[in-house]
């Protein structure tokens, strides 16, 4: 069955706390795509370097707007949640971009085509001084991600959800501060499938004052309490060499081989 709509309402959350650098970059993205049915929120924890003053000059473009302290980005992204009303909704970090000005448009004729998903999800750009890494993905299942340890398999910037089938699995557990994501994405696998569009959906940002930089430890310990939450140490042994077999496709799709560290993949 095909949606018939077609026209269906997109959800963008941008969360920012002090990302005045990158932060009009983000939103200049969202507004030059090509498809217009989409609804902007954009939530900021309390900034002071600017990053307000930028939110209020696109004031007129978005649906919804706040600054106030919050426990951190996922609580934030919880809040946008909370307000969105579209068919489908994602989270674009505010040091991140959207890849072309056709993102949506992929979205929206993958979600008519195949409805029965819960999630799709596209190809990224890594971007580090000006050098761009372009990572190719493709599908994947609860077992394999959690085999994965990793949420690199399906990256939450690039990742749009489907709200009525999301909405039944809760919002992003803030107990995490720095995985939350892969959790979040694992729920989602339990109760449906996600579909790949082998297209570049996001160009993420790597930079020294970025989550995935300035946490990684803590990240580790996360991910190592959000895999045996979710029974990795149940899995039998040829799902758990699912890791290595999904970490060499990975690689080697990607060129990954002859890097001398392994902190960026």
């Amino acid at each position: 069955m095909e949606i018939t709509d077609n026209k269906p309402l997109i959800s963008i959350i941008t969360v920012v706390y002090n990302g005045a650098a990158y932060l009009e970059e983000t939103i200049r993205s969202v507004l030059a795509q090509d498809y217009s049915n989409y609804e902007y929120i954009i939530i900021d924890g309390g900034s002071t370097d600017g990053s307000v003053e930028i939110i209020k000059r696109y004031a007129d473009h978005l649906v919804y707007w706040v600054s106030e302290p919050d426990r951190g980005m996922y609580d934030a992204i919880n809040k946008g949640i909370g307000r969105a009303k579209g068919e489908i909704w994602t989270s674009l970090n505010s040091d991140d971009r959207l890849a072309s000005e056709g993102v949506f448009s992929a979205v929206i004729d993958a979600y008519r085509k195949h409805p029965e998903h819960i999630a799709y999800f596209g190809n990224i750009i890594k971007e580090r001084d000006g050098e761009r890494r372009h990572i190719r993905l493709e599908d994947v299942g609860f077992q394999r991600l959690l085999s994965s340890r990793h949420c690199t398999f399906m990256p939450q910037p690039a990742t749009y959800n489907v709200k009525a089938k999301t909405d039944a699995v809760g919002y992003f557990d803030d107990q995490y501060r720095y995985a939350a994501d892969y959790d979040y994405h694992l729920r989602i696998l339990k109760e449906g499938t996600a579909l790949h569009v082998p297209i570049e959906f996001t160009i993420f940002r790597q930079h020294e004052d970025a989550l995935t930089s300035t946490g990684n430890d803590k990240m580790r310990e996360e991910k190592e309490k959000i895999i045996t939450a979710h029974g990795y140490g149940q899995q039998p042994l040829k799902e758990r060499l699912l890791y290595f077999i999904g970490w060499s496709k990975y690689a080697i799709r990607n060129k990954l081989f002859t890097r001398t560290s392994t902190a960026e993949l």
